[in-house]
């Protein structure tokens, strides 16, 4: 029996735009998080790194579909709470940083229905 290649290939994360546009973004605010207290800084951090590994582990998950979906349903907690802690704290990229957040949040959506069509 031989196997196609392409059905059992795992694809990069790092492929993914969602997960390009988590990076861009957790890079991007690196500055503007400077003039925050240390535990807004570090909770901002944490969970704009967690919106990242969220997607990366999703697409490790790529055979198991429930555990693909709970880890971009993750990804996108996450990403709200970042928009909460950003607005908190009064970020002044705060607008720009939501809008990111909002597409991250519309490109794992798509990434769900995709998969729930497919079953």
């Amino acid at each position: 029996m031989e196997l196609s290649r392409n059905k059992y290939y795992i694809s990069g994360f790092k492929e993914l735009i969602a997960y390009k546009k988590a990076i861009n973004l957790y890079s991007d605010l690196q500055g503007d998080l400077q003039g925050l207290g240390l535990n807004d800084n570090c909770s901002i951090r944490k969970k704009m790194g967690k919106v990242a590994s969220s997607i990366a582990r999703a697409k490790g998950s790529q055979y198991y579909i429930e555990q693909q979906i709970y880890h971009y349903k993750q990804a996108l907690k996450y990403t709200y709470q970042v928009e909460k802690e950003l607005e908190r704290c009064r970020v002044k990229n705060y607008a720009r940083c939501s809008e990111e957040l909002i597409e991250i949040r519309k490109l794992i959506n798509t990434y769900i229905n995709k998969i729930n069509k497919e079953k």
